[in-house]
């Protein structure tokens, strides 16, 4: 799908640019790493997870998911190794938060939970392992809490932030998909309706140039009538093309007007008898005798549905029967007229 591709090729830019910030970012700490005087391997290492991240990016290494995760947990050692080997805790903090911010641009929340396995990780090497926090010095200790604090609010944003883009593209996804299917019904429909009317057509066309060449009264008169029956046929075609708009639209008016079912049916079973041409299959009705004899409804459209299903049996019908059973429920403010039609033809899949 075309807004599939579009997303994976904003995942590929997002990817890069997270690669970008962090080389560079990298690079930068390095440079102050080495005018600290700190061993040599540790700048070398952080230049190497700068280079691992590049090869994993460029080699589209399986999927967007494990190279993001790939570049998160070499983000994360990179911070940790930095932030181990600071004297205190609270000057590594700029530096930390800025990159928790970097993975957050992932819109993973399980990466966002490995930021804070290192923040865990951090304050427990400087208030165990190193021993970084001294009691005496509590103006320290004052000045580290409201940091941590800061960067606890700043987890708990980014995870919020990303569980609704999260929800707000999934639901953005849907709305295409609905729309994609909109769009591929719409195409499916014009084209069966582009193949319907051309027969029509063709028989007014056709029929109409025989009328005009022929002088026998009778064989006109047959040919007129076919000419009538196809033009019949295309306004039935435009009538569901209509119907098809309005509903389209999400509105379909209808009309209440008085019609007699038996002689709805009789002009369908007229009509398909003609239609099946040749055809040996046979067509049966199985009309309810309680049926009230006076309905009210939009019998135009009620004539259209049952020979559109009518029809759709005579095309896949080569042989066998059809049969259109009418029944009626009833309710409270009357009775619901139920129309079904079966068919010994192919089916559907």
């Amino acid at each position: 799908m075309e807004y599939f591709n579009q997303s994976k090729l904003s995942q590929r830019n997002m990817e890069r640019f997270v690669v970008i910030f962090f080389s560079l970012y990298n690079i930068n700490l390095c440079i102050g790493v080495i005018r600290q005087g700190w061993d040599a391997w540790i700048p070398s290492y952080m230049l190497l997870s700068v280079l691992t991240a590049w090869m994993v990016f460029v080699s589209r290494y399986k999927t967007f998911y494990v190279r993001a995760t790939i570049t998160t947990l070499l983000i994360q050692l990179s911070i940790i190794l930095y932030a181990t080997n600071m004297s205190d805790l609270h000057t590594a903090i700029p530096t930390f938060m800025v990159l928790t911010v970097l993975v957050a641009l992932y819109g993973s929340t399980k990466l966002l939970w490995l930021t804070l396995i290192s923040l865990f990780f951090i304050i427990f090497y400087h208030g165990v392992i190193a021993n970084t926090f001294q009691p005496a010095s509590k103006e320290t200790l004052l000045n580290l809490l409201p940091q941590s604090g800061n960067i606890l609010c700043l987890e708990l944003i980014l995870y919020v932030w990303i569980r609704k883009r999260n929800q707000n593209n999934e639901e953005m996804y849907k709305v295409i998909d609905a729309l994609i299917d909109a769009e591929q019904s719409k195409d499916d429909f014009l084209a069966n309706v582009s193949h319907e009317i051309r027969t029509p057509v063709n028989t007014i066309c056709g029929m109409s140039e025989m009328a005009l060449r022929e002088h026998d009264m009778n064989k006109l008169r047959e040919e007129v009538f076919g000419i009538r029956d196809a033009g019949h046929n295309l306004m039935s075609l435009v009538s569901d093309i209509l119907d098809f708009a309005q509903l389209q639209q999400g509105k379909m008016d209808l009309e209440e007007e008085a019609y007699n079912i038996t002689s709805t049916i009789n002009d369908i079973i007229n009509t398909a008898i003609a239609r099946k041409g040749d055809k040996p299959v046979e067509l049966i009705v199985d009309c309810n005798a309680d049926i009230p004899s006076g309905l009210l409804g939009d019998e135009k459209k009620i004539r259209r549905v049952i020979m559109n299903l009518v029809d759709n049996a005579i095309k896949f019908t080569n042989e066998g029967g059809i049969l259109i059973d009418i029944n009626f429920r009833k309710e409270v403010y009357g009775i619901n007229l139920c129309v079904s039609v079966k068919d010994t033809g192919i089916g559907m899949s």
